[in-house]
């Protein structure tokens, strides 16, 4: 078989390069997790999940004993700042439940703060796009108008409550209304003001604890596997000090004089055996773009630092103390990790000198990642920590990065409650989703992607049912078991794919391909299964071959697939089992014994029939089929169910459509057997004629001038065409008698009452 290789970010190769673990068969993996600060979105769910596809298959394919470490981030720039403010503006909050003077000039002053940071940001956004092109330019134009319209919503929105908290401040109303309109640009206010004073370090940890519970229920919900080490920044301080120290003592860190200690960048990069930015060397150079990610990379709260750096590249391995922010004493004074630190000594802790994989998003790589090598192999003074970096593509949201100040953040929890104006998913349709898609690729997210996930999930649901019902039905001693052409088709084909799916993993464990080849398989087996000489032992064969490798990708971890042989299904009692069965079979029984005596017709026992597949059995799980390979099949109730309401509605609409269309039809006829007189008693009583002929047809005008050709000719064509509406109204009062008229309108009262009465839809005209 061919060798396992990988992407790897360290090799820059463009093609997977052979994997050898450090030990055999065992695997030192550490993960990059969340910094917790707020709700884990869809952007995280794409990386964990696949992340957790690819250890699957490294563990469960392929045989590896892994060593699985992910942090947690929960001492951070980000965390500090969210923490604050949601701390500053509750506690305001909590001193000014009525409105007042003080609390308008508040509001006012903090929406007067949020517009200037708003129009620095546009600004900035507006000169990138000018000096941009292409791609950059656009998402710039498109982040800026989003900023101005973002600034605007917020501006109306506090401006409006201003406008009513006004006239309540003499009664002395509630301020809720306005604080929370207000509260973006409050608690951004309020932190310039107060932010400093904060001395409250456990709400810190409280928000923290917060969303790092919210992000481990969400892994457990979407079925990721828990770590075999779970490292917390906060848990693992006195490591990371003494991680930084050693970097000092072999020359790579530097004090600064406010007690922060930084990366000597250069200083590393020109010792030979080092190199500085492995993973994206082109980083290293000293553009604006790079060095904003560097910015980005040392934290908000990071201000005026530029000023004590020996090179604009370095990094904060230790930050000093500054009034409103978490700290730990240190050698070099009270202070806090900086972020690139922590993972570095955390890994390094658990794993040692010597990794072999470590992934984490593409959006880490820099600066996050090469920081962290650089420490490490400055630590180790080695020049290499990490074998293998593996990087998950990026998640963008209909072709643009995913932001709050987009409007396209969507959190996992709203995408698991259809919430937020994203269709609703399940834990499987998500994973389903993101194995569609190369797992070190750009995946752009759609809302209409469900669509096609749910058509995945159904072909699948559909095939286990399939090998289930043959399963059931299969005795090797009565049954033929002799394999015709269709068998040896079916099995060089499933050796075929067994081979292709094999080597997909084996090449940059490429799951998506992998997939793809099991779905060709699939159909190939359904058609098969339509034909009921079949023979169970092979279909039973490809089926546990799909259930093994969907079982590697984590797809049956909620129970949904069922398959499994007789040897391994359970043995619930049945009395725990039966009784809705027997329930739902004795009241058939009772309505078909009592048609019978009382000598119904056959369409009541018809009736009772379509009731029974329709209404009784799908909410046990049970699909009857009419005609087809199979007269049952068994299915998750709450699946069939829902398409049994997705096949109502539509019958519904469908029927909706039928009365609206009828009730056009019948106004439409009524229109036209209405005002059907013969046409010489029109032309009677026209008085724009003065004469008719013997016919009844106008000779002359009002006028008493002759009508010429031409006029005639008019006449004539209109005369016709009058006639013609007599005499279909004539023949039509004939067959049907004089009140028809009548009739068609009582029946066209009928049908609008029916679609009022059954929709709720009335019609006008």
């Amino acid at each position: 078989s061919l060798p396992l290789s990988l992407n790897n970010t360290l090799a820059h190769s463009p093609t997977p390069v052979e994997f050898h673990s450090l030990k055999p068969n065992h695997i030192k993996w550490y993960t990059c997790g969340p910094t917790v600060y707020d709700s884990s979105h869809l952007g995280h769910a794409r990386n964990y999940v696949t992340t957790d596809i690819l250890r699957r298959i490294m563990q469960d394919y392929f045989g590896y004993d892994i060593t699985f470490v992910l942090n947690i981030t929960d001492v951070d720039d980000k965390i500090i700042l969210r923490a604050r403010r949601e701390h500053l503006y509750q506690q305001y909050l909590n001193e000014n439940p009525s409105l007042g003077e003080k609390v308008l000039e508040m509001v006012g002053k903090s929406l007067e703060y949020y517009i200037k940071i708003a129009d620095e940001k546009i600004a900035k956004l507006e000169a990138t796009e000018k000096k941009s092109a292409g791609e950059a330019a656009t998402t710039a134009k498109k982040e800026k108008e989003l900023a101005q319209s973002k600034k605007k919503e917020l501006e109306e929105s506090v401006q409006k409550e201003l406008s009513n908290a006004k006239t309540l401040t003499v009664s002395g109303g509630s301020s809720v209304s306005l604080l929370e309109a207000a509260k973006d640009s409050l608690s951004v206010y309020l932190d310039s003001l107060k932010g400093h004073e904060f001395q409250d370090h456990e709400a810190i940890r409280k928000h923290a604890l917060k969303f790092e519970k919210e992000y481990l229920d969400d892994m457990k919900e979407l079925g990721v596997r828990p770590a075999d080490v779970l490292t917390r920044v906060s848990e693992y301080i006195k490591e990371v000090i003494e991680y930084v120290e050693t970097i000092i003592k072999n020359g790579y860190g530097y004090v600064a004089e406010s007690g922060s200690v930084y990366f000597d960048t250069h200083k590393f990069n020109n010792d030979s055996g080092h190199n500085y930015c492995k993973l994206d060397p082109a980083k290293f150079a000293n553009s604006e773009a790079n060095l904003k990610l560097l910015a980005e990379g040392e934290g908000a709260l990071a201000t005026g630092v530029a000023s004590e750096k020996k090179n604009p590249q370095d990094f904060a391995l230790w930050k000093s103390s500054k009034p409103g922010e978490p700290v730990w004493d240190s050698p070099w004074g009270n202070g806090r990790p900086g972020w690139h630190i922590e993972c570095s000594a955390m890994a390094s802790h658990v794993l040692g000198d010597k990794i072999d994989i470590h992934s984490g998003g593409i959006d880490l790589k820099f600066p996050h990642h090469d920081n962290e090598v650089a420490q490490a192999e400055a630590y180790y003074n080695h020049d290499q920590w990490v074998n293998y970096w593996m990087h998950t593509g990026h998640l963008d949201i209909n072709g643009l990065k995913m932001s709050k100040s987009l409007k396209n953040f969507i959190t996992i929890r709203q995408a698991l409650n259809g919430t937020n104006n994203c269709p609703k998913f399940t834990p499987r349709q998500l994973r389903i989703m993101f194995l569609l898609a190369s797992w070190d690729t750009k995946m752009d997210f759609q809302f209409d992607m469900l669509e096609e996930v749910k058509q995945h999930e159904k072909t699948l649901s559909e095939f286990f049912l399939a090998v289930n019902n043959v399963m059931r039905e299969e005795n090797e001693q009565t049954k033929s078991q002799d394999w015709r052409e269709e068998e040896l088709v079916l099995y060089k084909q499933t050796e075929e794919i067994i081979t292709k799916v094999d080597a997909s993993l084996r090449k940059n464990l490429s799951f998506n391909q992998a997939f793809k080849h099991l779905f060709v398989l699939i159909n190939s087996t359904n058609r098969y299964l339509q034909n009921k000489t079949r023979r169970g032992l092979l279909v039973r064969k490809i089926g546990a071959f799909v259930h093994k490798i969907l079982s590697v990708f984590g797809l049956l971890s909620e129970g949904q697939f069922s398959f499994s042989s007789s040897e391994e299904q359970g043995g619930a009692k049945k009395e725990d089992v039966l009784p809705p069965y027997l329930d739902a079979l004795s009241n058939f029984r009772n309505k078909v014994r009592t048609a019978a005596k009382n000598q119904e017709h056959h369409g009541v026992f018809l009736q009772e029939c379509d009731k029974l597949r329709d209404k009784a059995m799908p909410p046990l799980g049970v699909r009857l089929m009419d005609d087809g390979a199979f007269p049952y099949s068994l299915v998750d109730p709450e699946q069939l169910m829902k398409e049994i309401e997705e096949k109502e509605a539509a019958e519904r609409k469908q029927k909706e459509t039928k009365l609206k269309k009828r009730i056009d039809a019948l106004k439409r006829e009524i229109k036209s057997y209405e005002n059907c007189p013969h046409p010489k008693d029109v032309y009677a009583v026209d008085k724009r004629y003065s004469k008719l002929n013997e016919e009844g047809k106008p000779t002359h005008k009002e006028s008493g001038e002759e009508l010429n050709k031409n006029e005639k000719k008019k006449i004539d064509k209109d005369w016709n065409a009058k006639m013609k509406n007599f005499e279909k109204y004539r023949k039509k009062e004939e067959k049907e008698g004089e009140g028809f008229l009548e009739a068609m309108k009582q029946n066209l009262k009928a049908v609008e009452e029916e679609l009022a009465e059954e929709f709720g839809v009335g019609i006008k005209g």
